[in-house]
């Protein structure tokens, strides 16, 4: 199956679906993704990172060799859909140390600028989260950012996410 061909004539869920089946946990199959993603032209970048974030939660060892990659890549100038997915794809793997903190910035920043798309911050949230949990100074940070974007955004989406991460946050103080 041609994964380029693929992602440029259909574009609909069942195809990422078929697609993702086909990637599997093959890390050569991976990789052909990978450099779509970041040397494709539009909309490739885009419509591969939905197919790598579909991918990775059911085999989160194929972002492993590709994150610190993602966040440089995610530093730059990027499509809206791309930093969706890369920030959904760091929300479900679990972040190296020697990387972590940078991704912890980066998801700060992202989720108390304004123009964050919604998806954007609520993935960002999850990530911090995550990162924060074992680290109680940094769960109190996390909870101030949480509860500020609470007290600021009338997205369903902040609210309800917010609220789920405050709740695992208290938990485990």
């Amino acid at each position: 199956m041609d994964i380029k061909q693929q992602l440029l004539t259909d574009r609909s869920k069942q195809n990422i679906s078929r697609l993702a089946n086909y990637i599997g946990k093959d890390k050569k199959r991976c990789a052909i993704l990978w450099k779509l993603i970041r040397y494709g032209e539009a909309p490739l970048p885009q419509r591969g990172a939905w197919l790598f974030e579909t991918c990775v939660p059911k085999h989160p060892e194929l972002a492993l060799p590709y994150l610190k990659e993602m966040l440089s890549y995610m530093q730059q100038d990027v499509p809206d859909g791309v930093r969706r997915s890369f920030s959904k794809v760091f929300s479900v793997v679990e972040i190296p140390e020697d990387i972590s903190g940078e991704i912890y910035d980066l998801c700060l920043n992202w989720i108390i600028q304004e123009k964050t798309s919604i998806a954007v911050k609520a993935h960002c949230m999850e990530t911090a989260k995550n990162i924060a949990l074992p680290y109680p100074e940094l769960r109190e940070e996390v909870a101030l950012v949480i509860r500020d974007q609470m007290e600021y955004s009338e997205s369903a989406g902040v609210q309800a996410r917010g609220k789920r991460l405050l709740k695992e946050l208290e938990n485990r103080n």
